[in-house]
């Protein structure tokens, strides 16, 4: 197992980990799978192959199975590759350990992600969901809570050692608009062993499409609104405005001027337009983070907003 944190160019750039018993360095995958399953064929140092690649936001815990290898004295390679195009802070990665489980058992349960949208919208409903491992060498039922704002709900699991399982909580309606709540699920395993990977975190973002404020009747001038919000994590809703019947295009743009991806276009009525941009680019490949430019283009009227992806 190791600790890491990255921050590099979604698809192009990444890193994985190799293991050799004395030939050939083979690709080992981490519990849970890596992020990616393909890097870019242009990546200088692992192209194709599937590995960590994008933004982790923070120090994450990355472990990997080598009972396949009890007994042989091996080698650890830990494989970057990059495109050589966009420069990211790069892939750091920290207590590295190699180790055993004796006779005597550990329990030790843990979170793996949180199943919830980065943005949802007001008055719909939602499942939470997490998926959470089991590290350990036995099978000991626990209790799972979710907490959201005033939210909370317990389910109990019972995971088999080495076994990933996802579970779902309640039904959640968030009630708060143009609010940001922090999302909480817990593994309350008495007696785990490694406590520290027992939580899991995401800010979640309300949004309010109906009644934002704007006026529904015929705009009187062209106008394209700030992305909402900003900075975003999954989706990110724009809205623009026409007088008049006309051609429109709203594309994204990255910090080159170079074009990710084109989100309407065509002839549109007059009126008000909501479109949401899911992170992707024209590839159906998730962006990384960093600065981006929304252009919106109707006749002779064009305006730009910043927007900020934070992962």
């Amino acid at each position: 197992s190791f600790w890491h944190w990255y921050s590099m160019e979604d698809y192009y750039d990444g890193g994985n980990l190799k293991v050799s018993a004395g030939g050939d360095y083979e690709l080992i995958y981490p519990i849970g799978d890596y992020p990616e399953d393909a890097v870019s064929s242009n990546n200088q140092g692992i192209p194709g192959e599937p590995a960590y690649s994008g933004i982790s936001n923070t120090w994450e815990m990355a472990v990997f199975d080598l009972t396949g290898y009890a007994g042989d004295t091996v080698n650890l390679r830990l494989h970057f590759g990059s495109d050589s195009w966009v420069t990211e802070s790069g892939w750091y990665v920290d207590d590295v350990q190699v180790g055993y489980v004796d006779s005597t058992g550990i329990h030790d349960v843990g979170v793996l992600s949180l199943l919830l949208p980065d943005t949802v919208y007001e008055d719909s409903a939602y499942i939470p969901g997490a998926s959470i491992y089991n590290y350990g060498v036995a099978e000991i039922p626990f209790p799972v809570v979710c907490h959201i704002g005033d939210y909370i709900d317990t389910v109990y699991a019972e995971v088999q050692p080495g076994v990933k399982l996802d579970v779902e909580f309640r039904e959640w309606i968030p009630g708060l608009r143009d609010t940001t709540l922090t999302a909480i699920v817990e593994t309350r395993l008495r007696g785990d062993w490694a406590p520290s990977n027992n939580i899991i975190e995401k800010d979640v973002y309300v949004y309010q499409v109906q009644g934002t404020g704007f006026d529904e009747s015929i705009p009187k001038v062209y106008a394209l609104y700030q992305g909402r919000p900003n900075p975003f994590g999954d989706v990110a809703l724009i809205r623009y405005a026409i007088p008049r019947k006309g051609d429109v295009t709203l594309d994204v743009y990255n910090i080159l001027g170079q074009s990710v991806i084109q989100l309407d276009s065509g002839v549109k009525e007059p009126g008000y337009y909501d479109v949401k941009w899911d992170g992707r680019d024209s590839r159906g490949k998730k962006v990384s983070g960093g600065i981006y430019f929304v252009k919106f283009s109707s006749g002779d009227f064009y305006s730009i907003k910043k927007i900020v992806k934070v992962r």
